[in-house]
């Protein structure tokens, strides 16, 4: 019961964070247009990887 509860207090962590970063770099990547797209795959490339791990 309390690893249950600990699993889900870790995802909804890790679920807190990545929405951050990802409405942290969907502005960043509106206030700085110019920068490569393939930057911002590598960026979400590693928060999959983060909401994974």
């Amino acid at each position: 019961m309390s690893f249950t509860i600990f699993f889900s207090q870790k995802y909804y962590f890790h679920f807190l964070l990545s929405t951050h970063r990802h409405i942290h770099y969907l502005y960043y990547s509106l206030s700085h247009p110019a920068e490569p797209s393939f930057h911002l795959q590598w960026r979400r490339k590693r928060v999959i990887s983060i909401l994974i791990g």
